[in-house]
Formats: structure tokens, C-alpha cells, sequence
């Protein structure tokens, strides 16, 4: 899918003289009235053990002129998750996010502002696929909504990835710094009198309706799904995070292509990697 044109201000502005992603107004991290609660819910009072890995890069834990990099950002959303809890609610897969702990273990308020939108962006998602809405991975970000998620979505890798000390693993499903694939895979193109049943036969479904139509070119009549999984070199991910992507042609009946793997869209059918999977493949369709 193409890249929708993102109108930030800025870049997370970390080296501004004035943070571009200060809290609400009146906002007093220590009284708790940030404002952080719109629709995730904050466990005020638990701790996160100790033991538990803190932020990397060089700033202070409320310091808006962070100076972070595209990387240190990456991995501090990694090492956000043991601040999160996924819990069901009515069936739907939803996440609670343990901000004021974040912030006492030494997480600035951009981060935890970032992670925010990321949690409130994915349980979005999650209810309007329970609720049977079409074309939810296919919809535009909603950059008044989701501004720091909108400037993250337009920052762009500068050179090599710096060392980190401390650093842990690489995801093997891959995130932001180390995507997987990093470009949309070349399709193989056949030829069938019968192309979707050949796909049929070939393991392939109809791609859910909240996850077809991703590729301008395809629409959800045409559109299928083949639940894979992706072996790179940052290590082995379960089927089906990846699927292989299969399209009919309406202009050439005839022909179908195939191309993969991908990350899978179809975010309802399967257990996550990590906490913030739903929003990485839905970066990863908008941007490649």
C-alpha cells in the first residue's frame, strides 16, 4: 500500500528548545492527571520489579529534550512491555498500560505518550474488527488522534544503528529498526483456467474483510491469505505472523500472482509476538 502523506509539525522533536510533545495542559505526572486514561486504564498502584530493563538513551525520566534516535526509540518501545497487560474483554483482545510506573522507573513523558497512542490505536483496531467493520487495516491514520504516532510513522532510520549497551535480542518477527521483510516481496505470477480455486488448492483463504484490500490494485473480491511463518536471520516466527499474499487478476481472469512472506494483517486470527504487533504490521503495510 502506498504511503499516506503525514502532516506533522515535526519529527518527535527531541532536541527542540520547546517539546513538541508535551503532556495536557495543567497535566502533574505526580498527581496522575495526565490525562492518560482516556481509554487504556493506568494500575497506579503497581511496581514494576526492579530487575525489569530501563530506558536507553540519554535523558532525564521527564525531559522532553531527549534527543532520542530512530533505534533508541525502537527499543525503547521494546522495553516498554512489561508495562503492558493484554486481558479479554467481551472476546476482544485489549491492553491495559501501566503508565506512572513507566515514569517512576526513569521512561520519559514522550515515550510514555508514544506507547499510549500505540495502546489506544491498537485497541481501536481490535474493537472495529469485533464489530465487523471492512477495511480496518486499510483506513488512514487519524493524524489529530494519533499525533506522536504519526510523527514516529514519518522518522526515518539515520545511517547504521548505533551500539547500545544493554540492548537486548533483536525481535525475530522483526519491529521498526530491523522490519521483515524490508521492502514488499516480488510477486510469482501463474497462470490457472480456474486461478482461485488453483489458490484454494494451495492452502489460501479469502483475506478477512477488516484485512483485504491493503494493495491499491487489489480489491477484496480478489484478495488471499496464506498463513505462514518467517525464518531470518534475527531467528524463527510462528506461523501464522507471516502469511503468504495471493490476488486474482478481474482484468485477466486468467492469471494470479502470489507474494510473501509478510507480516500477517489478519490480526484477529492469531496470538501477537509482542504487545505492540497490531500497530508494527499495520507500519509495515503503510510503509512498504
Amino acid at each position: 500500500m502506498k504511503r499516506i502523506a503525514v502532516y506533522a509539525i515535526a519529527l518527535f522533536g527531541f532536541a527542540m528548545a520547546k517539546p513538541l510533545f508535551s503532556a495536557e495542559p495543567g497535566c502533574d505526572f505526580d498527581k496522575g492527571n495526565c490525562g492518560l486514561v482516556e481509554t487504556i486504564q493506568i494500575a497506579q498502584d503497581v511496581d514494576v520489579p526492579p530487575n525489569i530493563p530501563g530506558p536507553v538513551g540519554a535523558y532525564s525520566p521527564i525531559t522532553q529534550n531527549a534527543g532520542m534516535s530512530f533505534y533508541e526509540i525502537n527499543q525503547n518501545i521494546r522495553r516498554l512491555a512489561p508495562y503492558v497487560l493484554t486481558v479479554q474483554e467481551n472476546n476482544i483482545r485489549m491492553q491495559t498500560f501501566n503508565a506512572k510506573a513507566a515514569l517512576k522507573n526513569g521512561f520519559s513523558e514522550d515515550m510514555v505518550l508514544l506507547v499510549k497512542e500505540i495502546i489506544e490505536f491498537q485497541n481501536g483496531m481490535m474493537k472495529a474488527i469485533a464489530s465487523g467493520k471492512k477495511n480496518v487495516m486499510t483506513e488512514p491514520l487519524d493524524v489529530i488522534k494519533y499525533p506522536r504516532l504519526a510523527a514516529f510513522y514519518d522518522m526515518k532510520p539515520q545511517g547504521q544503528p548505533v551500539e547500545i549497551k544493554g540492548v537486548e535480542r533483536i525481535e525475530p518477527c522483526g519491529d521498526y529498526a530491523h522490519p521483515i521483510p524490508d521492502s514488499k516481496p516480488d510477486p510469482l505470477v501463474g497462470y490457472s483456467y480456474n486461478p482461485e480455486q488453483t489458490l484454494f488448492d494451495m492452502g489460501f483463504h479469502r483475506t478477512a474483510g477488516y484485512a483485504c484490500g491493503i494493495y491499491v490494485e487489489i480489491d477484496c473480491d480478489h484478495d488471499f491469505t496464506s498463513g505462514t511463518w518467517s525464518n531470518s536471520p534475527y531467528g524463527y516466527c510462528e506461523s501464522p505472523r507471516f502469511r503468504m499474499h495471493g490476488a486474482t487478476n478481474q482484468y485477466a481472469p486468467t492469471w494470479y500472482s502470489i507474494h510473501g512472506a509478510e507480516p500477517n494483517p489478519e490480526l484477529h486470527s492469531y496470538v501477537w509476538p509482542y504487545y505492540d504487533w497490531g500497530n508494527y504490521v499495520y507500519w509495515w503495510h503503510q510503509k512498504f
